[in-house]
């Protein structure tokens, strides 16, 4: 079996040092998948990176796409043909460049399977090139319940399979598009379990009396951090010795990417942030009291964010959108309990009272409850760590999802 994977087409690999949540995602899964398969990977080309790159059974090739900025500042200019449900950014002028020369490449190295990440419009173009073979696509967002549900029935009519993150993703989906309900399955995100693990016991435990509360995520609205921030200003009164780490970096995903697209009214409010610095208006967010007990820390490579994890008494994701929840099942794996909000597919890998809490979401009173209620019990904390770990192990190690990708492979290839 062969199998092509196409990743964003703004993302780059260097298969020695990986960094991005889906290049990670693909190598984790590729590198795992059985020896028997030939894997190819498409990604943006680095300015200094060479054209392919290879190692055992897989092959990375890299695309140029030097003139597809140019020309969306053009394309988006043209009047009357953009919209919330029919956004830019999914059609399939959109890194026109990159997919073309992505299907080029793949007429000269043909596969048996292709798999795309989120971008649905690239599947008929792949189509044409590849006309025999097996098309996916895996959504790690909810783009195919929220545009415009005649051109996803058409797109989907170039898919074979559709993988998502979350059954809620795939729920959503359905909803939208019972004909196709047969095609699409929930494929969860995995990690790392030999390196996202609890602290080596020759290591010397921190006796410090401070309590550490851990938010990763990228510093964007539909992230919740401005709940976080104003929760955390009610657990600085309670707690006196709570610090708040907010690691990840800044900058808000583009609006028509989540907020435009959604159809609840809390996402939708969240346009207010996009008026100024979001990073700013967190910072001012905080009391005279939190203040100098917040620390924007910014995006951390992955072995110190291992580390943050396994010092953190809890782990909170305040999310208001959120398909999977990437940062809790990275948590788990440290054995560090979570507090998440009741949302998206958080709700599939928090069992509450067991590996961590879920409250009520755009929440700051229920979330600074959740919290302290973590952090004022250090034996429901070790145990809530530990059956964090053992819930990632059978449901979300990159192994387990491996297998069912490659069971899905078969099921696909069998048709």
């Amino acid at each position: 079996m062969t199998v092509a994977f196409i990743n964003h087409p703004w993302d780059t690999m260097d298969l020695s040092a990986l960094s991005g949540s889906l290049p990670i995602w693909t190598y984790e899964v590729a590198s795992r998948l059985p020896q028997r398969n030939h894997i190819d990977i498409y990604a943006r080309r680095g300015s200094k990176q060479s054209v392919t790159q290879s190692t055992d059974n897989l092959t990375l090739r890299r695309i140029a796409t030097d003139t597809d900025p140019l020309a969306h500042k053009l394309l988006r200019r043209i009047p009357g043909i953009w919209s919330d449900r029919k956004p830019f950014f999914a059609s399939r002028l959109y890194y026109r460049s990159y997919i073309r020369q992505v299907a080029d490449s793949l007429k000269a190295h043909p596969v048996d399977i292709v798999h795309i990440h989120n971008f649905a419009q690239y599947a008929p173009i792949i189509r044409r090139a590849l006309p025999k073979a097996k098309i996916c696509v895996h959504m790690h967002c909810e783009w195919l319940s929220q545009l415009d549900t005649e051109w996803v029935t058409k797109t989907l009519s170039h898919i074979d399979a559709v993988y998502a993150c979350s059954q809620y993703v795939v729920d959503r989906i359905v909803q939208k598009q019972p004909q196709h309900a047969h095609k699409c399955h929930c494929v969860y995100n995995g990690v790392n379990t030999e390196t996202f693990s609890a602290q080596p016991i020759t290591t010397t435990p921190d006796t410090s009396e401070v309590q550490r509360i851990l938010f990763v995520g990228r510093l964007s609205p539909e992230k919740g951090v401005h709940v976080l921030i104003e929760a955390f200003n009610e657990i600085a009164r309670r707690v006196p010795n709570a610090l708040l780490d907010v690691v990840g970096p800044e900058g808000s995903a583009p609006i028509e990417f989540i907020i435009g697209l959604s159809d609840d009214d809390r996402v939708r409010a969240l346009a207010r942030f996009y008026e100024g610095d979001y990073g700013q208006q967190l910072r001012e967010g905080c009391s005279a009291e939190a203040a100098g007990r917040v620390n924007f820390i910014g995006g951390l490579p992955q072995a110190e964010l291992v580390e943050r994890y396994r010092s953190a008494d809890v782990l909170v994701n305040p999310s208001l959108s959120e398909a999977f929840g990437m940062s809790l099942v990275e948590a788990m794996a440290c054995e560090t309990p979570v507090v998440a909000a009741r949302i998206g597919g958080m709700t599939e890998i928090v069992q509450p009272g067991e590996t961590g809490l879920l409250v009520a979401p755009d929440d700051p009173k229920a979330l600074a409850v959740g919290v302290c209620e973590v952090l004022e019990d250090a034996t429901k904390r070790k145990a809530m760590g530990a059956a964090g770990r053992s819930r990632v192990l059978k449901q979300f190690s990159w192994d387990q999802i491996a297998t069912t990708i490659d069971k899905r492979y078969d099921e696909l290839i069998s048709d």
